[in-house]
């Protein structure tokens, strides 16, 4: 339900932006697509705090050594969230949600709507690759009933979780200095356009 560090978070107890108070503001940026206007999310500021710390450098661990020079970073990389068990993936006519994981007995399945754009089929498939290596880790909960609060810091770091796996810092700097555009560099790492302004906006690119 909330992050595991709020009370002992150094970040938010100096005075920085803390996600776990305003999830339902990220939850709307994250998912705006098509609709996202930055002036709209001026005050949202990324979390300075331990915590997304810990998610970057799962990411790095998961998936830093196999990714591709070349940009985007390649979707056939989520077979490395589960070591123990084949990952397959799905399209499926979803309206309710953008995917659901399932644990079957020969292993992870995951079904993802085919009614959205490849760029957030992308996105997705990463968030719920968080979710996959979260329960090989812990038997966290695979699930979150729509409309429900259950598990909801929980997506959050997922989001994040997906954040940093597609557009990992060093690329974005790279990247950035060649194209200094955000709905450039959203094309060029094949994301949601929010998704890279965040990242941007978390790394200092951008105000």
């Amino acid at each position: 339900m909330h992050c595991p560090q709020f009370s002992s978070c150094s970040a938010r107890l100096s005075g920085g932006y803390c996600p776990d108070t305003d999830k339902d503001r990220f939850n709307q940026l994250i998912n705006s697509d098509d609709h996202f206007l930055p002036d709209d999310f001026h005050q949202v500021k990324p979390c300075g705090g331990e915590i997304m710390q810990h998610v970057e450098r799962l990411a790095e661990h998961k998936f830093g050594r196999n990714r591709a020079d070349e940009l985007p970073v390649p979707t056939n990389l989520i077979e490395l969230a589960s070591e123990e068990h084949p990952i397959e993936v799905r399209p499926l006519d979803l309206r309710a949600c953008y995917a659901a994981t399932w644990y079957m007995p020969d292993g992870w399945v995951i079904q993802v709507s085919d009614a959205i754009s490849p760029s957030r089929k992308r996105f997705t498939l990463f968030h719920e690759a968080f979710h996959i290596i979260a329960h090989n880790c812990c038997q966290t909960p695979k699930f979150k009933q729509r409309g429900g609060n259950q598990g909801s810091f929980n997506e959050l770091l997922a989001d994040y979780f997906a954040i940093c796996v597609l557009m990992p810092q060093e690329r974005v700097r790279e990247q950035w200095l060649e194209l200094s555009d955000v709905d450039g560099m959203a094309i060029a790492f094949d994301v949601p356009t929010s998704t890279m302004w965040l990242r941007l906006k978390e790394m200092d690119l951008i105000n």
